[in-house]
């Protein structure tokens, strides 16, 4: 007996017509390069201090004038 062939075409016609980057599976992706960030300046906390006292010593200083 001859098997009807039509539903092997009704799967072929959809594997035809669907997107075809979603019916492959990519198990390693290709990475994107991501763009460097600029480095940010290192706060130390003697540089925390530092700014501190400038700040009160311009407050202390403004104060009198």
């Amino acid at each position: 007996m001859i098997k009807p062939l039509w539903p092997i075409l009704l799967v072929v016609a959809q594997m035809g017509c669907a997107d075809h980057e979603t019916m492959i599976f990519d198990p390693m992706p290709t990475a994107t390069p991501m763009p460097t960030a600029t480095p940010r300046p290192v706060i130390t906390s003697k540089l925390v201090l530092d700014r501190a006292a400038n700040n009160l010593s311009n407050l202390e200083s403004s104060w009198f004038t």
